[in-house]
């Protein structure tokens, strides 16, 4: 593990196994999205030492614009925010 790094512990939004991994000393929050070794599925994390979230791609995709080419994520605009 990374000096000034940790781990955040949770569980997978498919099928609820226990998931760990590891971050970095990098700036938090950020994403990342990966497959899960669980159970397959695409998920993406949020990286926060205070709230971090695991989301199933649709979830994360009804919240987030991704383009994974310029590998930028914005959040979507709501109606009424």
């Amino acid at each position: 593990m990374q000096e000034g790094g940790g781990m955040i512990i949770g569980e997978c939004p498919y099928c609820d196994a226990i998931m760990m991994n590891s971050i970095g000393a990098l700036p938090l929050p950020r994403f990342q999205k990966l497959t899960t070794e669980c159970c397959q599925g695409t998920i993406w994390l949020r990286h926060s030492r205070i709230d971090p979230v695991a989301y199933t791609e649709d979830a994360f995709l009804q919240e987030y614009e991704v383009d994974e080419d310029a590998k930028t994520i914005k959040p979507l605009k709501r109606l009424g925010k």
